[in-house]
């Protein structure tokens, strides 16, 4: 869910209706015209955080997935300085217009993955590259397949099959 622009955000509310808060067609105009009045040759980046009861990583051949369970029913959009926007779209409406947004041709997304250890309640965390979110509605389950950098993988490598509640997906 890279959000890269304004108008994909608002495509996103305005198409599937998901927009909460008191984030209107007029607030939208008045931070479009913040961002003139800025003389901002690029628009703001949109980072997105999603939260869920638990996730799980799993590999299906070479390919390795988070699964995201009990995800909540919103994702939480936001700019960076110095706009300061904020708003939420519906997750299932993110994730299916995610596969457009992850191809706008700045490639797959960061994202920070946190959540405890299940059976230990310890804290962890680890850095991917989001690719292919899947929302399932009839069980809340949102799966992305996700890749690690070398870099990624000196903060902390995957660990194939570990499980963990309360999680969060940062993404950028």
């Amino acid at each position: 869910m890279q959000l890269r622009t304004l108008t994909t955000l608002l495509k996103l509310a305005l198409i599937a209706g998901a927009m909460a808060g008191d984030w209107s067609q007029p607030r939208c105009r008045k931070a479009a015209n913040k961002m003139d009045r800025k003389g901002c040759a690029t628009p703001p980046a949109w980072l997105g955080v999603q939260v869920a009861a638990s996730c799980t990583l799993e590999a299906d051949g070479s390919d390795t997935f988070l699964v995201l369970t009990g995800v909540a029913d919103t994702t939480t959009v936001f700019t960076d300085r110095p706009y300061r926007n904020a708003a939420t779209v519906t997750t299932s409406v993110a994730s299916a217009e995610g596969t457009e947004a992850f191809s706008d041709g700045d490639g797959a997304p960061n994202a920070v993955v946190t959540g405890l250890v299940t059976g230990q309640g310890t804290p962890t965390r680890f850095v991917v590259q989001l690719r292919v979110p899947t929302y399932d509605a009839v069980t809340g389950a949102l799966t992305y397949r996700v890749k690690q950098s070398a870099s990624h993988q000196a903060v902390a490598a995957l660990q194939i099959g570990i499980s963990m509640a309360s999680c969060s997906v940062f993404i950028e």
